[in-house]
């Protein structure tokens, strides 16, 4: 399995939970696992590659973006360091592989 960031950065003239985005949650939705991390960022638990889940992801999104938005999808494996709380710590240390799978 392989562990995806999702993460929006938003239109600063939009909320980050505008209308708009919608197909974007949507897709994002799709997934089996996911984890919502503070703010628009969510983290996706799959058996696809990085370029699979770039498709289901933007395809859907990418009329409503606009051209202040950015997305990305960025592999997570161990070894990892962060600071922040415990529950999220420990979803880390249980989910994210050693290595990510490649296409």
């Amino acid at each position: 399995m392989n562990v995806f960031a999702v993460v929006l950065k938003h239109d600063p003239d939009r909320q980050a939970y505008d209308a708009c985005y919608e197909p974007l949650f949507q897709a994002v939705q799709s997934f089996e696992y996911k984890c919502l991390v503070p703010y628009t960022t969510y983290l996706v638990i799959t058996d696809a590659s990085d370029k699979e889940v770039w498709r289901a992801i933007f395809r859907p999104a990418a009329k409503s973006l606009s051209s202040k938005d950015r997305l990305y999808v960025i592999a997570l494996c161990k070894p990892y360091q962060g600071y922040g709380s415990d529950n999220m710590l420990s979803w880390f240390d249980q989910h994210l592989p050693k290595r990510i799978r490649e296409d």
